[in-house]
Order: C-alpha cells, then sequence, then structure tokens
C-alpha cells in the first residue's frame, strides 16, 4: 500500500514540475547576430557633374526716375498768374510753364523808359546849346569858358541817357523774369504751387524730367550689397507694359546705405528713347550678378565644412564601387542652391547631394536616386 502511495506522489511531482521546465527551455531567447553578416549600407542621392551655362540674378524692386531732372523756380517775387502744366504732361523745349503778375515790373518798365525819353530830349538841348556856343566863341562872341560849360553839360546828359538806359534793361529784365519757359523737352513731375500764391526765388513750382534717358532707383539689402557691381546687365518690368522688357545696367552703387530702409540705393541706367517709361513708375529688376557660358556646377547641398570654419569646402565623390571619398573643393561662385566649382572636381564625377546620416570618408553607400541638373 505504501509502495503504491510512493508511486501515486512521484507521478504526480513529475507531471507538476517537468512541464514548468519544459516552458523555461520553450521561452525565446534574443536573436543572436549572425557571425559575418553583412551591416545595412547608407542610403544616398548623388549628381553628375557637367559643363553648362549658368545665369544667378538679384530681385530688387524700385522707381522710375529722370537722369536730368530740372526743378522750376522763379527768380523774382510776384503774385503767380498762371501755371500752365499738370502733373505728367510733356513739355516742348521753350514752352511757357507759369507766370508772374506783370503789373509792377510793367509799370518799372515803362517809367524807366519815360527817364530815357527825357535825358534824351535833355540830351539833345544840350547837344544844340553846344554847336550854338561853338558858333559864338569861334565869332569870338564869347569866351572858352562858357564854351566848355556847353560841352560839360553835354557829357552829363549823354551820361543820364546811358543811365537811363539801364533802368530800362533792368526793367525789361525783370519782365521777361515773370515768364518760366521749359529748358528742355520733358515730362513735367510735382506741381507745387497754384494761380494766385505769392512766391520767393525759394519757393519750389514743380520739377520736369528728361525721359530719352531714365534710371531705376533699386534698393539692395545690406546681405546682397556685395554681389552688385558695375556695369552688371539688368532686366527691368513695369506693370504699365506687362510682358515688355527694358535692358539697362547698373550705373552707379553710392557708397552710404540709406539709414531707415537700410538698403542700398544703386542706379540702374535705362535706354527710353521711346518714351514709354515714366519717372514715378513702379520697376522689378533682375540684376545679372553671376553668368557663365560653361561653369560646373553643383547642388550647394552636396558641399560641407570639413574643418569647422565656417565654409563649406569639400564634398563626397562616389567611385566605381560605391564608396564615398571626400574631395577638397574651391568654389567659385555660391548661391543657395547651386555652387560653381572651380577647382576638386571634374566633369562626369558623382557626387553626394543628400544622405541618410553622416557619411565617412571610405564609407560604402547605396545609392537610391541620381539628382537631375536643372
Amino acid at each position: 500500500m505504501n509502495l503504491i502511495i510512493l508511486i501515486a506522489v512521484a507521478a504526480l511531482v513529475f507531471f507538476l514540475v517537468k512541464p514548468t521546465e519544459l516552458l523555461k527551455k520553450m521561452r525565446l531567447a534574443p536573436p543572436q547576430k549572425e557571425i559575418g553578416a553583412p551591416e545595412a549600407l547608407t542610403q544616398v542621392k548623388v549628381y553628375k557633374l557637367a559643363y553648362a551655362p549658368f545665369t544667378d540674378t538679384l530681385p530688387v524692386l524700385g522707381t522710375i526716375k529722370g537722369i536730368t531732372q530740372v526743378e522750376f523756380r522763379f527768380e523774382i517775387n510776384g503774385v503767380v498768374n498762371a501755371v500752365n502744366f499738370k502733373e505728367g504732361d510733356f513739355i516742348e523745349k521753350g514752352a511757357l510753364v507759369a507766370a508772374l503778375d506783370q503789373k509792377d515790373a510793367l509799370l518799372k518798365l515803362d517809367y524807366a523808359k519815360t527817364k530815357l525819353k527825357t535825358a534824351q530830349a535833355q540830351a539833345d538841348v544840350a547837344k544844340k546849346k553846344l554847336e550854338m556856343h561853338q558858333m559864338l566863341y569861334d565869332a569870338g562872341a564869347i569866351i572858352k569858358s562858357k564854351l566848355e560849360e556847353s560841352a560839360l553839360e553835354y557829357e552829363v546828359s549823354k551820361s543820364q541817357i546811358e543811365s537811363a538806359q539801364k533802368e530800362v534793361d533792368v526793367g525789361e529784365s525783370e519782365l521777361k523774369k515773370t515768364f518760366l519757359y521749359s529748358p528742355m523737352d520733358g515730362v513735367m513731375g510735382t506741381r507745387d504751387i497754384d494761380p494766385g500764391e505769392y512766391i520767393t526765388p525759394q519757393t519750389k513750382l514743380g520739377n520736369m524730367f528728361d525721359i530719352k534717358g531714365v534710371y531705376v532707383e533699386a534698393g539692395v539689402i545690406e546681405k546682397d550689397i556685395n554681389k552688385v557691381k558695375l556695369g552688371q546687365k539688368v532686366k527691368v518690368t513695369v506693370d504699365a507694359y506687362s510682358g515688355k522688357e527694358f535692358e539697362g545696367e547698373v550705373d552707379n552703387i553710392p557708397s552710404l546705405v540709406e539709414a531707415k530702409a537700410r538698403t542700398l540705393p544703386c542706379k540702374v541706367k535705362l535706354d527710353n528713347s521711346d518714351g514709354l517709361l515714366k519717372p514715378g513708375m513702379f520697376a522689378r529688376c533682375e540684376i545679372c550678378v553671376f553668368e557663365s557660358e560653361n561653369a560646373l556646377m553643383m547642388p550647394a547641398s552636396g558641399l560641407f565644412d570639413s574643418d569647422g570654419d565656417g565654409t563649406a569646402d569639400s564634398a563626397f565623390v562616389i567611385d566605381e564601387e560605391n564608396t564615398a571619398h571626400m574631395k577638397h573643393v574651391e568654389i567659385g561662385y555660391l548661391t543657395t542652391e547651386k555652387a560653381e566649382i572651380k577647382d576638386g572636381l571634374s566633369e562626369g564625377e558623382i557626387v553626394v547631394v543628400e544622405t541618410a546620416k553622416k557619411l565617412e570618408d571610405a564609407t560604402k553607400v547605396e545609392v537610391i536616386e541620381t539628382v537631375a541638373g536643372k
């Protein structure tokens, strides 16, 4: 009986313990790295270098202005009698622009002319007196001092004529100054006065522009100032002539930046022989800051700073075995998207332009895409 009990207990222990140990042995162990298994390659996008024409432009905004600008001012004080122009009018050379009231000027001129007539009459009397005294002196009827007195009176009368004539000339000059004529063909700008206003030589009536030659005053922001050079080609468009481009060039670069706008007001000279462009028009400009007929270009994203000095100086080149090799390069011209390579790389070489992780020299890579050039 006891033996049967012992066998039953042993069987019970066996069935309780063994399954637990078996389950432990069946638990999945972490996968073990297989010796000699290859690591995953770094995936990269590449670009094949090739020579091609390249142009980089700088977009700026500006205002059309006349190269020759004339301000209208009268030389004398007076009340404005007439203004013969409106803003934007075309005025020919010699046309009457404005006039002052001539009443005072005419009075002065009439008075001067009256004095001249009086002086001429007195001179005629003095001359006749001198001629008569000369005859009497020759006849021995008067003494020489009387003749000399008559001669002196005649000389004084002649000087009075000269003085009166000068007053007439001044009067005529002042009368002319009451009229303001255009010194050239041009377009009228602002008009600052109206008839009835009292003006002085310091009062500006308005201005005009010679539209045969115009320029764009374009504001270049500080970070782009070093890109702009004299003589660079510029394409200009205005809203008034949609689709039409005007050719020009950078003609003047001032040395001072405008304090408020923080821009450099460069001047772009334009040919306006057809007279289409008018001062005051809003202009959009594209300054050609770099142009090459045969440049070795690559995406700027493929450049990196190898020595930590803050300047991109290297790129990774892929060989036939898909190994990335670091090469130092000399950059000729750099934009946010493109870089001109002057030295260090050759046409046909394949460079990395995008990578999933940082590359080291002699790293094996997997090329997943060849980026097309633009």
